[in-house]
């Protein structure tokens, strides 16, 4: 059983020890998305950063989205739930969709989790560049406080190695 657990790990530890060595920033969101989809199994995963005027989330990179929606497609803050994430710097799990008026064209499946990028400084000041969005769990179950727990701890380190690039 112990095997298992170090096995669980080697995603996370290989991200870590790649994500600050790495030079362009697609490399970085492709490794962090790589990273999300091993670590809590789900087949869709977009980074969207925020625009100079803090209107707009610009999607950057994506996996399991149509392909027809390119990266710079903008949506407008106010008016989404990553939106609602990038102002809050709070996570947001939905795991019934209806509940939440959302249709199912966004994901196959009920459950939805969004993740601020955020950088705490020296001040306690927390500043957020943009959100992670994932849906489309493998198992087709609801997002967990330890799904929110791994992707909080690829966000903060992802967040620093974007920042840096931006």
């Amino acid at each position: 059983m112990s095997n298992q657990k170090n096995d669980d790990n080697i995603p996370m530890i290989n991200y870590l020890n790649k994500i600050f060595t790495l030079k362009d920033i697609n490399d970085v969101f492709d490794l962090v998305i790589n990273t999300i989809k091993v670590s809590i199994g789900c087949k869709r995963v977009s980074i969207m950063i925020a625009d100079t005027t803090n209107e707009f989330l610009i999607l950057k990179k994506h996996t399991g989205i149509d392909d027809q929606i390119g990266e710079n497609i903008k949506i407008k803050i106010d008016d989404s739930y990553a939106g609602q994430v990038y102002r809050s710097g709070e996570p947001l799990i939905i795991n019934n969709m209806e509940k939440f008026g959302l249709v199912k064209q966004y994901s196959d499946y009920d459950a939805f989790l969004i993740m601020p990028l955020s950088i705490i400084n020296h001040e306690n000041k927390k500043t957020i560049i943009g959100v992670i969005n994932i849906t489309n769990k493998l198992d087709n179950k609801p997002f967990t406080e330890e799904d929110e727990k791994i992707v909080s701890n690829i966000s903060t380190n992802a967040t620093l190695a974007i920042a840096a690039k931006l």
